[in-house]
């Protein structure tokens, strides 16, 4: 994958989960959607990796969801858990976050 298209990916991820805690599959979801758009062919491993890298540079967290309280609780990313946990952006990830087009004509 081109720099260029990982910086995008990366993009899209810390963008989608901007607004509102989101599971990893309304992510990957949102993501191929956008890429398509753009005529990218992603995988699943390609979303997760963007996903890793913005909790790596703390654009991201993951956080573990409940019912009761505390209803949020972050948690340590674990690539096993990767689909059980739920993700948001950071106060450094929300000024990152690009308002992609393709994502603000949609709210």
């Amino acid at each position: 994958m081109m720099r260029n298209e990982s910086a995008f990916l990366k993009d899209c991820v810390i963008t989608i989960v901007a607004d509102d805690y989101e599971n990893f599959e309304m992510v990957l979801k949102e993501t191929k959607r956008l890429a398509a758009s753009r005529r990218i062919k992603i995988s699943e491993n390609e979303v997760a990796e963007a996903l890793q890298d913005a909790i790596a540079d703390g654009s991201v967290c993951a956080y573990s969801l409940s019912p009761f309280p505390p209803h949020s609780t972050k948690v340590e990313y674990n690539a096993d858990q990767l689909y059980g946990l739920w993700y948001y952006a950071t106060p450094i990830g929300k000024s990152a976050a690009k308002g992609i087009p393709e994502l603000s004509s949609e709210s």
